[in-house]
């Protein structure tokens, strides 16, 4: 075997060594193939280009060019996904690999349709459990990977001092760990050629003195407190949290400040591809004073804090692009102010929708949009109105447009009991996008969402590539590769599993920006609770479970690949977890309020109990506190 570099980068050995290494465990190590890995342009390699990537390979013998280095790292997977390579999920005994004598032939020039295919840092996570997906997320095709604030100390430290889970001792985790662990991924996230977006919110306070640390959570440095958003007639801390908290953006210290904060930030850092800059989460927080209102709406003062960064990022030499975001007061258009230099910017949309039921709407909105109020938050009521408030920005920007999506943050625990009507929702979406004349997708979301199948997660990678892909053929690859001769079986058990335990069933009208990043909005309805009908499905999901795993230990019995094995495992704590949850379901059914409180503990002592052994299928952190403790279950609902 033969494996050549012709590009020689950090990127392209690791693309080497991965060939060398499948093509050793399909073919043997001394196989006879022989392969360049090459630059379509020798005399070009940009991460921020479209994924480009041509194979030509016969029976083990050719080249794999791509438009950049990570587009060749593409290819390579491409190409052991044509021998046979199935890569399912994340770790260990995550991916099928056939053995292969590398014969036939494989001609393919592909450019993924989506030039942005990025996963969004969410959930409780340490650096090992993030280098674990980055290692993943080329394998299915995604491009990218956005690691959310400057040093996502929150979602690291979720992990670390095992919020939730009283069955794990806390570690002491400080914000230099969490900035060394921030690093690391970082350095992995530019090994593999993954574009590196970074940022979003929390950075507004750090050039004054300040982190997002827990120590500077609800005060104000003293450098702060004349230039924070005036609101009521107070200058203070906003929902008890300054990541709630925006400053006065009309301000000529603070778009100095900030301005400057980017380009130190940059210079420290040149690999960052994409700087996000987001205002404070959350809503009404918006400045008031006399100059803000006087120079228009929030998207105003916003064009203008982002023209003064990318001024400064002009002057000092840097390229980085900047990508800004529609949500909450920022959704209207500004009134006057334009992007000096619109090359620069990538602007999403945070995609409001009533739910995932069904895919992205194609319907245009035609009434009059709601005035833009300081006092009054508004969150568009269909996903056509959150795309006329898009089209109104696009008129007077132009900038390159994507969305920011939500599907696998919490949404997806809506159908969690088979994400088969999720993964369906997801496909159409994929489609959609297109259509909606979008670029690609930020998908804000847990790194953990393998259980009971990576299904929905696998679909966005491969259908964000290619949207003309027939879903129905790849949902059953994807069956075949996970279930080997139980495919059909499997499927029809979580489909039967996703009528009794119905999504709609369990949906309730909640709002994440509405939350205010606190909790679940409280005008809700509860169709499941006192309801005789729903108690009779949910009563029917522990033979359903008992009676597929029966079939599941007599397959095993001859099953040898390790992969398969590791799927049904994954499905038997499915079916402990979905278990449990249907029977605090069914009691909350037929009214019996104690009983169903006793069980839904029970059901969160078994998930943490058991973290371990699911601990990159599933963020059992992210499950309990979003959708058990402040959605479907919420005290006092």
């Amino acid at each position: 075997m033969f494996i050549s570099d012709k590009v020689k980068n950090q990127t392209t050995a690791y693309a080497k060594d991965e060939l060398t290494c499948y093509l050793s465990k399909m073919a043997g190590l001394h196989n006879l193939a022989r392969i360049e890995l090459m630059l379509i342009n020798p005399e070009k390699d940009d991460k921020m280009d479209d994924d480009r990537y041509i194979i030509d390979i016969t029976n083990g013998k050719g080249t794999i060019q791509g438009s950049n280095s990570r587009s060749i790292l593409l290819g390579v997977y491409a190409y052991l996904k044509s021998l046979g390579c199935r890569f399912l999920r994340p770790g260990k005994n995550g991916e099928i690999v056939p053995k292969s004598d590398l014969t036939g032939e494989c001609k393919l020039d592909l450019t993924a349709f989506y030039p942005y295919r990025i996963e969004v840092m969410e959930g409780a996570i340490n650096d090992d459990i993030v280098i674990e997906t980055l290692k993943w997320l080329p394998k299915a095709g995604y491009n990218g990977y956005f690691i959310q604030f400057v040093t996502p100390y929150v979602f690291l430290n979720r992990w670390h001092s095992h919020e939730l889970n009283p069955y794990k001792t806390p570690e002491e985790f400080s914000w230099d760990e969490a900035e060394e662990e921030t690093q690391r991924i970082e350095r992995y996230a530019n090994l593999l050629g993954l574009q590196l977006w970074t940022v979003c919110h929390a950075y507004m306070f750090i050039p004054f003195g300040m982190n997002y640390g827990p120590e500077w959570k609800t005060k104000l440095s003293e450098e702060a407190k004349p230039h924070v958003a005036l609101i009521d007639g107070k200058r203070v801390v906003r929902g008890g949290n300054i990541n709630y908290t925006n400053l006065c953006y009309t301000d000529p210290v603070v778009k100095e400040k900030v301005s400057e904060f980017f380009v130190d930030y940059l210079t420290r850092k040149p690999y960052v591809d994409v700087v996000s800059v987001g205002l404070a989460d959350g809503i009404k927080n918006d400045c008031e004073c006399d100059r803000c209102v006087a120079f228009g709406n929030a998207s105003d003062a916003y064009v203008e804090l982002l023209n003064a960064i990318d001024e400064a990022l002009t002057k000092a030499g840097i390229n980085t692009k900047i990508e800004l975001s529609l949500y909450v007061s920022t959704m209207w258009a500004p009134t006057h102010a334009r992007f000096n230099n619109p090359d620069r910017f990538i602007m999403d949309t945070a995609a409001s929708r009533g739910g995932y039921e069904k895919s992205y709407s194609l319907e245009k909105h035609t009434e009059p949009l709601k005035e833009f109020d300081r006092k009054v938050y508004y969150g568009p009521k269909s996903f056509s109105e959150c795309m006329h408030f898009f089209d109104e920005w696009q008129k007077v920007t132009n900038c390159t447009p994507v969305i920011w999506d939500y599907h696998l943050y919490s949404q997806h625990y809506f159908d969690f009991a088979g994400y088969m009507k999720f993964s369906k929702t997801i496909a159409g979406d994929c489609v959609n996008l297109g259509k909606l004349g979008m670029k690609g997708i930020l998908n804000c979301k847990t790194q953990r969402a393998f259980m009971p199948t990576g299904l929905p997660t696998y679909t966005f990678g491969e259908m964000l590539v290619d949207p003309e892909i027939n879903y129905q053929e790849l949902k059953n690859d994807y069956f075949k590769s996970a279930f080997g001769g139980l495919a059909k079986e499997t499927e029809e058990y979580l489909t039967q599993l996703g009528d009794l335990i119905d999504m709609k069933m369990l949906k309730v009208k909640t709002d994440v920006a509405a939350t205010g990043g606190t909790t679940a909005d409280t005008s809700s309805t509860w169709a499941w609770r006192n309801n005789p009908d729903a108690a009779a499905l949910f009563a029917e999901v522990p033979n359903a479970v008992d009676g597929f795993m029966e079939k599941v230990n007599e397959y095993l019995k001859t099953e040898e690949n390790e992969t398969i094995k590791r799927s049904f495992q994954i499905l038997y704590y499915h079916g402990e977890i979905i278990k449990r949850f249907a029977k605090a379901l069914y009691l909350g059914a037929i009214n019996n309020r104690e009983e169903c409180d006793t069980a839904v503990v029970e059901l969160k002592n078994y998930i943490m109990q058991n973290e371990d052994e699911y601990l990159l299928e599933f963020d059992s952190y992210l499950f309990v506190r979003r959708f058990i403790n402040e959605v479907v279950f919420r005290p006092g609902t």
